[in-house]
Formats: C-alpha cells, sequence, structure tokens
C-alpha cells in the first residue's frame, strides 16, 4: 500500500515482508498465486466448478481502520511468529502511517492517501497536483474543516491540508435537461463567498461507479464540476403496460375481422359495395343507436313533444 514513489514505500515493503509469517496464521488464507491448487481436493465429480471471487476496488472498499484492527487481532493471539524486536506498537504505527497519511505520486499528481470512509474519497484533480474532492450522495461526512457536507474540495499544502465546503445535502437539486440528468450542491459561505458542485449523471452499465473530476472551471469561478458514471444513472424504459397489450390485441382483432369478414363476403358470398362488409346492417345502425342514446341521457328520458301516429 505504499504506492508508487511514495515516501513509505520501503516501509510498506518491510511490513509486507513481516506480516507475510502472520497471514499463514488465517484458517481462510490462500495465495493468489498456483499455490491455490494445494487447497483443491485429489479428487471431484466431472462436473465440478471452481468458482474464484475478485474484490472490486478492494484497497478503497474496505476501511483501513479494520484493517489495522484485524493486524492487531493475529498480533496478540499468534506467538513465535513476528521476530520479538519488531513490536506491536511499531507495526500498527508503521500501517497507519502507510495508510492514512501516505503521499505518494500518481499520473505526476501529488496525492496523500487517507483513511476511505465514504462514498468517493480524495479524488484527484487531473489537473492540478494539489487537488482532490470527496463527495458523499447519500449521508453527510467530516474531513478536515468540512464538517456535516455532502462535497468537499481539498487542497494539499504541505505538510498541513487547506479544506473548502461545496456543498451540504440540503443544498442538494436535481435537473433534467433532455437525457441529462444534474446534481447541484451549492455553498455560501461568510462574507459572500460562493461555492458550487455540478455533477452530471452518466448511464455506463459497465462500472459500479466511477466519479471523473472535471476540476474548477473556470480556475476562480468557484464552481466545480464531476461526472458520475455509473449503471444506477441508466433509465430502465421497463415493457409495455397492459393496456397497451390489450389495445395492440384489440387493433389486430379489428384488422383479422375485416380482412376476413370481407374476404369471405367477396368470394363466398359473392356480395358488393358495402355487402362486402362483414354485419354491415348490424355497424350501420350504431351511429343511430349511439344519437339516440345521447339524446336521452342529454334530455333524461324526457321529450318536448308528442310521437307521431
Amino acid at each position: 500500500m505504499g504506492g508508487p514513489n511514495s515516501v513509505t514505500q520501503n516501509l510498506s515493503h518491510f511490513i509486507d515482508i513481516v506480516l507475510k509469517p502472520l497471514c499463514r496464521e488465517v484458517p481462510s488464507f490462500i495465495r493468489d498465486d498456483l499455490e491455490f491448487l494445494n487447497h483443491l481436493p485429489k479428487t471431484v465429480n466431472p462436473n465440478s466448478e471452481l468458482i474464484t471471487f475478485d474484490i472490486v476496488s478492494l484497497y478503497t472498499n474496505i476501511p483501513h481502520d479494520l484493517g489495522i484492527t484485524a493486524v492487531k487481532y493475529w498480533l496478540e493471539n499468534t506467538e513465535n511468529v513476528i521476530e520479538n524486536r519488531l513490536t506491536k506498537e511499531f507495526i500498527l504505527a508503521s500501517l497507519k502511517l502507510i495508510l492514512e497519511r501516505n503521499i505518494f505520486t500518481l499520473t505526476e499528481h501529488t496525492i496523500i492517501r487517507k483513511r476511505n470512509s465514504y462514498g468517493f474519497e480524495d479524488q484527484p484533480d487531473p489537473d492540478s497536483n494539489a487537488d482532490m474532492y470527496s463527495w458523499n450522495p447519500c449521508q453527510p461526512f467530516n474531513e478536515g474543516d468540512c464538517m456535516d457536507v455532502a462535497v468537499c474540495n481539498v487542497h494539499n499544502n504541505i505538510p498541513n491540508a487547506s479544506y473548502f465546503t461545496l456543498g451540504d445535502q440540503d443544498s442538494a437539486v436535481f435537473s433534467t435537461s433532455g437525457k441529462v440528468t444534474k446534481l447541484t450542491y451549492i455553498y455560501a459561505g461568510t462574507g459572500g463567498a460562493q461555492r458550487s458542485a455540478e455533477i452530471t449523471l452518466t448511464c455506463d452499465k459497465d462500472k459500479e461507479g466511477f466519479l471523473d473530476v472535471k476540476g474548477e472551471i473556470p480556475l476562480g469561478s468557484g464552481e466545480y464540476f464531476f461526472e458520475l458514471q455509473t449503471k444506477y444513472a441508466c433509465v430502465d424504459l421497463g415493457g409495455i403496460s397492459i393496456g397497451t397489450i390489450i389495445l395492440i390485441a384489440f387493433l389486430c382483432f379489428i384488422v383479422v375481422y375485416l380482412v376476413l369478414g370481407m374476404s369471405i363476403q367477396t368470394f363466398v358470398r359473392k356480395a358488393s359495395g358495402k355487402q362486402r362488409i362483414p354485419n354491415y346492417s348490424l355497424w350501420s345502425t350504431v351511429p343511430g343507436l349511439v344519437k339516440d342514446g345521447t339524446v336521452f341521457v342529454v334530455t333524461r328520458g324526457k321529450r318536448t313533444s308528442y310521437s307521431n301516429i
């Protein structure tokens, strides 16, 4: 977990060597290589299947404090595995430094790795060597000076970082234009300062959730833009409704009724003109019946004159 070009890279490698013997004490430990073949039964059924699992975003989905707690548990419950000259306190302090306050370089950007505890934490700005962004679409979080926020901008001034709130959950507003849906947060600070974060929701059926940081556009505007690419932003059009199915079936019935009926009237009964319409005598009376029914309803069954004798 040292990260490329990290000042703790050598320490991370050292701790990795120290903890490897400890891993073998875990009952479920299997190395991620051909060593797993040693754990397979010698005889298997012909229809057996070998199933493997992969963890998406392993190093960001597992909270670092839980990892440190797990290491602490095995250090306290195993004997003669770790060299005596290495104290438990030293190992845990080293892990905490590597995981939570680790500076490393990624694509020419300086990033500080911190503990992950919410949606998107410390996402780097591709156009800035010092800016990162954290966002939780579900609940407020705290990070540095950002308290109970939805979006936070972290500006890494080594050794201290500056934190700027970009909006809280109460300011969230959804807007739709055509097929584009956006989520906007607004923060109005003291002294008239205002910052906003606009997240465009993009459908990508192959992604669980990826936050593409666009950054502050233009610089100094206080307006920050992001794009969330996720399968959960895809609109499920669903199937056709029951009413639509009934309507389609009714129209199909009418077409079949007319085509089949007119064919029989024309070629079997040798009818011509209007008589080729099936049951013409019945359908021709429908307009008159509709008229009589309408008049009856409007006049409530009352007539203003006597019928002719």
